[in-house]
């Protein structure tokens, strides 16, 4: 009887034919680092209401899963030895691939039990790309009154000269794009510097505009690559065309909106991150 060849994970359980199974382990390096580097670094950062309880939304996509798992690995490093973790986090997975990850934690770390709550959202699974999608779901996004703390996502490709996102197969193309109506505090965009393309793929799904909306932070984040200047650049002139200008940190959320890029080098160390900010469009 012929074996079935072993996939890689990093805490991910994926159907071996799906196009998530196929894509997991594409450029695992690079959705690592920034997996790593939030995890350490921008975790439930910049939020005014991270003392109590954080709402996090997290869409379809292997790039988030590994963000998830290397947040909570990062909580049960932080939490100190003999005390349960003071915080509560709901976990609103828009995927499969989140639920083991967070089961397993919780069975492995029950003093971090309180971060590992979990919502459930209706719908059919397209196991393609592990996405739960239809109507129902579609229906109670538009529905929802949730205010998210953090929304952890990722696309296909990304053009970075129009701020232009796309996808791949229609069906998660349909709940990205019910996302963008819901308050979110901070939106969190995962490009790994291979998807920096501007030819391929369906759409574009939504633009940096569209992230902007709603909410107070927007954050790219990318890979240090021999591209550094041209991302730069493209960037700046992104945050210019919608009236961001550049500044040195995060600091009134009630005053400003803020729009940044953080560049992460390989197998870590400090990011080069760009910052800009505009006055509020309106009340969050």
């Amino acid at each position: 009887m012929t074996k079935k060849k072993k996939v890689k994970t990093v805490g991910l359980v994926a159907d071996h034919d799906s196009w998530s199974a196929k894509q997991r382990d594409k450029n695992l390096s690079l959705k690592t680092d920034l997996a790593k580097y939030f995890a350490s670094h921008e975790f439930l950062s910049f939020d005014a209401a991270q003392e109590t309880d954080a709402h996090i939304l997290v869409l379809p996509g292997t790039t988030p899963a590994t963000v998830v798992s290397n947040c909570l690995k990062h909580l049960n490093k932080t939490t100190k030895k003999g005390k349960a973790f003071p915080k509560t986090i709901t976990w609103y997975p828009l995927g499969t691939l989140i639920q083991p990850i967070v089961r397993t934690f919780r069975m492995n770390f029950p003093h971090c039990a309180s971060a590992t709550g979990m919502f459930q959202f209706p719908g059919d699974i397209d196991y393609r790309v592990e996405a739960i999608v239809g109507n129902e779901t579609e229906s109670y996004l538009k529905k929802t009154k949730t205010r998210f703390n953090l929304m952890l996502m990722s696309t296909f490709k990304f053009d970075l000269n129009t701020g232009e996102a796309f996808f791949n197969f229609e069906p998660e193309m349909h709940v990205h794009k019910k996302t963008l109506k819901l308050q979110c505090h901070h939106r969190c965009l995962f490009i790994d510097s291979s998807k920096f393309k501007s030819t391929c793929g369906r759409g574009p799904v939504y633009t940096i505009k569209h992230l902007l909306a709603n909410s107070q932070i927007v954050s790219l984040y990318t890979n240090e690559c021999e591209s550094n200047k041209s991302i730069k650049e493209q960037f700046s002139k992104l945050a210019t065309k919608y009236k961001f200008s550049p500044c040195d940190d995060i600091s009134d959320l009630t005053v400003h909106q803020y729009l940044r890029i953080c560049i992460v080098p390989s197998g870590g160390g400090t990011a080069e991150t760009l910052i800009f900010r505009r006055k509020v469009q309106k009340t969050l």
